[in-house]
């Protein structure tokens, strides 16, 4: 459903924990909010509501376009080079666009096994400087809202108020098919595919979304695929392994405990953060040592 820019659930629920939902007081029968002189009008439910909807290929497609205006793009050229970053960014479809006054969003487009784009989520990174200013790492663009700090995020059908039934599926699902043979490795975030897939352009990587997209509508597309899945450090490890037991999909998924003894991660930290660890410290501060 369609509602105010500061409604919704962080997708890193363990280490954000933002969460403010709408009551009754906030969404009426007229408008939702106004942005850019821009009316957004409210929710009306689908028509036939067992017809997903979809964006058309058009639509997405020409915001493929990987470049420095996107400001992972930037970042991940940096370490690996720009052919190899645009490789992956085509590959995966991610897209860029300005949102209101986030400038250099990355548009995770969802993609499914058919080829059909169920929607995108824009969200917004900045690049994370040293005390030197190098630059060091990309984070999500977070702001104060009370006690809390909400993320700069956006899904794409929700821009325009389309009678617009929503199902997600996996970040990358539509590689599915055109690799039947390689095993397939599940992470939770799309910025943390994006990075695997970069780092090992040979493996296959997927990402969930988020925690709360681990269920078995979404990662049934698995389950004739050898697939590992690779939780954030500490207390995920034991959130995925008791989810994925309990769809009984254990034989086909392993949760790897990788992470969990990595001494240079921290709790709630995940494979990508290792990854961009390790290549930081070789281009700044250990020049040649191979990781």
């Amino acid at each position: 459903q369609v509602v105010g820019n500061e409604f919704g659930r962080c997708d890193h629920e363990r280490t954000c924990g933002y969460d403010k939902r709408p009551t009754g007081k906030d969404v009426g029968d007229k408008d939702l909010w106004i942005s850019g002189n821009k009316c957004i009008r409210a929710y009306r439910p689908p028509v036939n509501p067992d017809v997903v909807n979809y964006i058309p290929f058009s639509e997405f497609e020409r915001t493929v376009v990987p470049d420095d205006r996107n400001t992972v793009f930037r970042f991940l050229s940096s370490l690996w080079g720009k052919e190899r970053v645009s490789d992956v960014f085509r590959r995966y479809h991610v897209g860029t666009m300005d949102l209101w006054g986030w400038k250099g969003c990355c548009i995770f487009w969802q993609i499914d096994k058919d080829f059909v784009c169920r929607t995108g989520k824009i969200m917004d990174f900045y690049i994370k400087t040293d005390s030197q200013g190098n630059e060091i790492d990309v984070k999500r663009v977070k702001e104060k809202d009370g006690d809390n700090e909400r993320p700069h995020v956006m899904f794409y059908h929700s821009l325009h108020a389309r009678d617009f039934l929503f199902r997600q599926c996996l970040f990358g699902e539509h590689l599915l098919s055109q690799y039947p043979d390689k095993v397939v490795n599940l992470v939770e975030s799309e910025k943390t595919a994006i990075i695997c897939a970069v780092n090992k352009p040979d493996e296959l990587f997927v990402a969930t979304g988020g925690l709360q997209n681990l269920r078995p509508e979404v990662i049934d597309v698995l389950k004739d695929r050898k697939t590992v899945a690779f939780p954030d450090k500490g207390q995920a490890f034991d959130t995925w392994s008791k989810k994925i037991d309990g769809m009984m999909m254990k034989s086909r998924i392993k949760v790897s405990d990788y992470l969990q003894s990595v001494e240079n991660v921290g709790d709630g930290d995940d494979v990508a953060d290792l990854i961009i660890n390790n290549k930081v410290k070789e281009k700044y501060y250990e020049p040649g040592r191979l990781y």
